[in-house]
């Protein structure tokens, strides 16, 4: 799965670069491990995402004991309430969409390369 993300990633930042100068990619022929390579550059996007996650990880695990020990309910319920609210905004946001300029979601990955070979008649 990291490895996909990885490929994603380089994929995307690959395009966005070479499309700046308007080279299309795929007249490049950039591997796989090229564009795994060129995740790198996201790395600090990969990093922040992976300590939201334990940020996120971690108050699961407060808010699990505050509630087992029946400690600041007022709390809870408020963080509970901005969490189902959150979800809702996010999950309206994925389906609504709001594509603009330069999101990763205008980038759709290549189609696979068609390779032919012809033979001509003397």
């Amino acid at each position: 799965m990291v490895t996909g993300l990885c490929y994603y990633l380089g994929l995307v930042d690959a395009r966005k670069y070479y499309g700046h100068f308007g080279i299309d990619t795929n007249s490049l022929g950039l591997t796989s491990s090229d564009y795994v390579m060129r995740s790198v550059s996201v790395y600090p996007l990969i990093v922040a995402l992976l300590a939201l996650y334990w940020a996120a990880l971690w108050g699961r695990e407060y808010a699990k004991r505050a509630i087992r020990r029946d400690r600041h309910p007022r709390l809870v319920r408020y963080t509970a309430w901005a969490c189902v609210a959150l979800g809702i905004t996010l999950t309206v946001r994925g389906i609504v969409g709001a594509p603009c300029r330069g999101s990763i979601s205008s980038i759709s990955p290549a189609p696979p390369r068609r390779h032919s070979v012809s033979v001509q008649a003397c």
